[in-house]
């Protein structure tokens, strides 16, 4: 797919954030592709695979895996809009029709000591809504600008 505006990976929704979500943007709308369990460790495979292929030492091997989240997000690439929205029952297209609000905002979370900053994205859209809280180094400032660019809200 090669007419991806913007990606946000890894959303989290849900009890205890339990669904994960990228977000891409398209010139259609918003696609919400749901991260399985099963892709995941598709791609851990693969990068474990590449890695034995290329008859790495440990420490490579490992640096392999810990880096095949890139190789998930490398699939918007490889792929056709279609075939991402059937890969799991969880992906959706929002129309860029349907988008009625969009909230972008951070927050610093410092649960257990530590100091963590989150972006939340609501989007609010004719049939539903989901709030996806991003872990991540997301400039919220720079992803609100994206969404009103891209679809004037």
């Amino acid at each position: 797919m090669d007419n991806v505006l913007a990606l946000f990976p890894g959303g989290s929704t849900g009890l205890f954030g339990s669904k994960v979500y990228d977000v891409v943007l398209i010139p259609e709308g918003i696609m919400l592709v749901q991260l399985t369990r099963e892709l995941t460790n598709e791609a851990v495979k693969k990068a474990k695979e590449a890695s034995e292929e290329r008859k790495e030492g440990f420490f490579k091997k490992m640096a392999s895996v810990m880096s095949s989240g890139y190789s998930l997000l490398d699939r918007y690439n490889e792929k056709t809009k279609e075939e991402i929205l059937n890969e799991t029952p969880g992906n959706l297209l929002i129309p860029k029709e349907s988008l009625r609000k969009i909230k972008v905002s951070s927050n610093t979370n410092s649960s257990q000591g530590n100091s963590s900053d989150n972006t939340v994205i609501k989007i609010v859209w004719n049939e539903g809504k989901i709030k996806l809280t991003f872990r991540t180094d997301l400039n919220a400032r720079k992803v609100k600008r994206v969404f009103e660019e891209t679809f004037g809200l």
